[in-house]
């Protein structure tokens, strides 16, 4: 019975379209969400990203192009809660674990929130005060 499920196995990847294996490519589509999300969203994009609109546009810069400039992302910037909700969907399809396409921007603060970095109040800190001389 193992030996039955690992020929159909074997049988099943074999016959697999090569496309399935293949790296996704880049669309112009998704270049224009990166670049939105740089523009506003304060991220920066990686060296990798950069590869991959090479690539894309050594393989068919006309449709690459006509998709880039299709893309109207204008009714993200009507209302900060749309925009805020743009940016983060844009970082989970293309951030450090992306949806669509990992590692293709990074934080410009570091971090994966997007809450600022600044300390929390000191209203929970425990200890003695000290008073003034």
């Amino acid at each position: 019975m193992m030996i039955r499920i690992g020929l159909l196995l074997l049988a099943t990847f074999s016959f697999w379209p090569d496309q399935a294996l293949a790296d996704k490519q880049l669309s112009g589509e998704d270049a224009a969400y990166i670049d939105w999300a740089v523009n506003n969203c304060e991220v920066k994009s990686t060296d990798k990203e950069h590869a991959m609109v090479d690539q894309a546009n050594a393989k068919d810069s006309a449709t690459f192009l006509r998709k880039y400039q299709s893309k109207d992302l204008t009714d993200a910037q009507s209302s900060p809660a749309k925009q805020s909700s743009m940016c983060a969907d844009i970082k989970a399809w293309y951030g450090p674990f992306g949806s669509r396409f990992a590692d293709l921007i990074k934080w410009q603060s570091g971090g994966a929130s997007s809450t600022p970095d600044a300390p929390q109040s000191t209203a929970t800190r425990r200890g003695r005060r000290r008073s003034g001389p």
